[in-house]
């Protein structure tokens, strides 16, 4: 469906359906009379336009959404994002919060939603940049930095960008003659990421909300 928005009465109704469907345009009625006051017409007239605009199916006495609704929650807030503030996400959220920071929790609800951040942060897309990253998620990856001029060896890492929580490997093999001296990661505020030793100079690190750099 190319047209997710909804109307305020829509909406109300639509509420109520998903929340106790399946039920009978009565069940209905009567489930909108003391939550939004309408007469039965009310009901069966905002009824019969969401099921000629393929929102509700009533078929066989029974009511029932062919809609998610998150899939409606999702056009809405994208449309707003995109009007208002012109694709970019930070500009939202700070006019929503206002002068109230965002704690980490409520950014990586952010992050989870079904939009593509960039790595920057500045704006919110409709569809992911980062090459590779298949449909159907909404996940943000990040970069894994390795230095271009490692001596005596090589440093190589997979993937070369990752999701927030997802497993990174790194594979440090020296050539012969050398050994590891140190090897370490650190997130974007410079702070150090732990790392497992797995041997045969293998080491794993689960990826922050940042882009990292090997060292």
């Amino acid at each position: 469906m190319e047209e997710w928005k909804l109307y305020d009465a829509e909406y109300r109704l639509m509420e109520i359906v998903w929340e106790k469907e399946p039920l009978s345009s009565t069940e209905l009625y009567k489930a909108c009379l003391p939550r939004l006051g309408w007469k039965k017409s009310t009901t069966y007239t905002v009824l019969r336009k969401l099921c000629e605009r393929g929102f509700l199916k009533n078929e066989a006495s029974l009511v029932t959404s062919l809609v998610k609704k998150e899939d409606v929650q999702r056009y809405e807030s994208q449309a707003v994002v995109e009007k208002w503030f012109d694709r970019s996400l930070p500009r939202f959220v700070a006019a929503f919060l206002g002068e109230r920071k965002l704690s980490e929790e409520e950014a990586d609800q952010i992050t989870s939603q079904p939009y593509y951040v960039d790595e920057d942060m500045t704006t919110l897309n409709t569809e992911q940049s980062t090459p590779g990253g298949g449909g159907g998620g909404s996940v943000t990856r990040y970069e894994v930095s390795v230095p271009s001029d490692v001596e005596n060896g090589t440093v190589k890492v997979s993937p070369a960008r990752a999701s927030r929580g997802q497993t990174v490997t790194i594979t440090v093999t020296p050539d012969e003659g050398y050994e590891l001296d140190t090897l370490t990661v650190t997130d974007a505020d410079g702070k150090a990421v732990e790392l497992t030793d797995k041997g045969d100079g293998k080491f794993t690190f689960t990826m922050p909300r940042s882009k990292v750099s090997v060292a």
